[in-house]
């Protein structure tokens, strides 16, 4: 069985499309609106890609969805060019999900760290929730993070049994915007249902949505 997801490119009409075809082979792959595979690229284990502005691609691989799978997972953030060059790299065990380039060239992306004692309630053993992290393209250092324990207020959103207990959030989606003119994060949290736009500058909530 094959498992596609689908990303809109934003050159022409064409899709970025992760592929899942077995455990020896996992490729993003370029496709147009007739279903032609355009070229696709071997990036290794559990890719996601987005295809950039000027035909570069960024990727992750090696993330796993589960926290407590993290550890050793060599997971990975590449930017490659066309024809397949690898331009940079950052490696972090607890990257997860999602990234994206922002426009003065770093990186946002995703990684999971543990709770305090604060949120750890009626549960037995580590607890996760997300950071945002701004990756110096040129270093590689983190220069700027977003600790959503520290945003969110955890308490007035309702709980959900069926859910996993060791993560909080689940943070699926980031992306930067403008918003009111102002530099902004939106995130989106599939545990909380509920999607986010924080002010970059002073990380204060500017917009909240839950369903």
């Amino acid at each position: 069985q094959m498992d596609f997801y689908f990303f809109l490119g934003r050159a022409f009409n064409l899709y970025l499309i992760s592929l899942f075809e077995s455990k020896n082979e996992q490729t993003i792959s370029l496709i147009d609106m007739e279903g032609n595979r355009i070229k696709s690229w071997d990036v290794g284990d559990k890719p996601f890609g987005k295809l950039l502005d000027d035909w570069t691609l960024l990727y992750e691989i090696n993330a796993d969805a589960r926290p407590e799978k993290a550890a050793n997972s060599n997971a990975m953030i590449r930017h490659m060019d066309f024809e397949g060059n690898i331009l940079w790299e950052y490696q972090n065990d607890f990257l997860h999900h999602d990234m994206t380039m922002i426009p003065n060239g770093n990186i946002l992306a995703i990684i999971w760290t543990e709770t305090d004692n604060t949120v750890k309630e009626e549960f037995n053993g580590t607890q996760w929730i997300d950071k945002i992290i701004e990756i110096d393209y040129d270093t590689k250092e983190i220069v700027w993070e977003a600790d959503l324990q520290e945003i969110l207020d955890l308490s007035k959103y309702p709980k959900r049994p069926s859910l996993q207990k060791d993560e909080i959030l689940h943070t699926n989606a980031v992306e930067y915007i403008l918003f009111k003119g102002k530099e902004a994060v939106l995130l989106s949290f599939h545990h909380l249902d509920t999607i986010i736009i924080i002010n970059k500058n002073t990380k204060e909530i500017m917009l909240e949505y839950t369903e």
